[in-house]
């Protein structure tokens, strides 16, 4: 069987309801038959339901429903992609993470694209994540975790909105370190910050989607980034959590995949977070900040992934 092709890849993930698992599935039939992803895509439905094991007509409907015109449209977005910058990425190839098979399983993305260096993507990072809504102690305190990790050479992964991922980012930037930003939409599909930009050509940053490049903002697109930064990241930090919310998501991805948790913050999520095992908070007594927990939770071995995360 031919290697798979991006067009076909991201063609299958433009039907309606087709996520990553649909996805793999697909090319798990493909792979069984012998033949490439593109044989059976746009294939009438009847014909993909003789071809398919029992219980697989939803994999046939999602063939039957990537016509031509779908494989045409997903060449178009892959041009538009390469002109911008951004470029796919394949499980196999030099830069796709592996971290993301060994935590994510079948939910791992069967097609990434980045813009930036790739090789980044291949280095334990540590996530930052936390409200979009920090106070002056919360972006000190996210400032202050992106810093230290900066200086020890660990590339900062998160998300891209605002409040403690930007702060985090930017940190690890003007400390010029390194970072790793994780989008919940298509890179085609948002603005890039120049900051982000100059970082990326200066071989320090990279933008990571595992959406079509003009994917929109989605509620279960941003769920779904939430468990990609998390298995990204050797620990996670969790800078003043909401009880429910991305971060709090983040952190239970990072605790089910056997990841060390930091939180710092006086709320509820920070109360709940309190009551987990392996989530241990980052302020003292007289409320200050000590990131030395980090570097020596950092300097132990990894922990073996002990499971799949479970999707919040």
């Amino acid at each position: 069987m031919k290697e798979l092709d991006p067009a076909d890849l991201l063609a299958l993930a433009l039907v309606p309801g087709a996520g990553h698992r649909a996805v793999a599935r697909a090319i798990h039939l493909a792979r069984n038959l012998g033949v490439p992803l593109s044989e059976l895509a746009g294939r009438p439905l009847r014909d993909l339901l003789d071809l398919c094991p029992a219980g697989s007509q939803p994999i046939a409907e999602h063939l039957a429903a990537c016509t031509p015109r779908v494989h045409a449209r997903a060449c178009r977005l892959l041009d538009k992609a390469e002109a911008s910058g951004i470029r796919p990425v394949l499980p196999g190839s030099r830069e796709y993470p592996l971290a993301l098979r060994i935590a994510l399983g079948s939910a791992a993305p069967n097609l990434l694209f980045i813009h930036g260096v790739g090789s980044l993507l291949a280095r334990p990072a540590a996530g930052i994540v936390g409200t979009r809504a920090p106070s002056t102690a919360g972006v000190r305190w996210a400032k202050a975790c992106a810093g230290r990790f900066a200086e020890a050479g660990i590339p900062v992964v998160s998300g891209g909105a605002q409040g403690v991922d930007t702060a985090a980012h930017r940190a690890a930037l003007r400390r010029r370190g390194e970072t790793i930003v994780v989008l919940p939409q298509g890179l085609l599909s948002c603005t890039i910050p120049r900051l982000y930009r100059a970082a990326a050509a200066e071989g320090r940053a990279v933008l990571l989607s595992e959406f079509p490049p003009k994917a929109p903002w989605q509620a279960h697109a941003a769920i779904t980034r939430n468990a990609t930064i998390s298995a990204l990241a050797r620990l996670v930090c969790v800078i003043e959590p909401r009880k429910t919310g991305g971060s709090m998501c983040t952190a239970r991805h990072a605790l089910g995949q056997g990841k060390p948790v930091f939180f710092a913050g006086l709320g509820r999520g920070a109360h709940l977070l309190r009551s987990y095992p392996g989530a241990a908070s980052l302020l003292g007594g007289d409320g200050y900040l000590c990131t030395e927990t980090l570097m020596e939770a950092w300097a132990r071995p990894a922990a073996a992934v002990p499971r799949q995360s479970r999707l919040c």
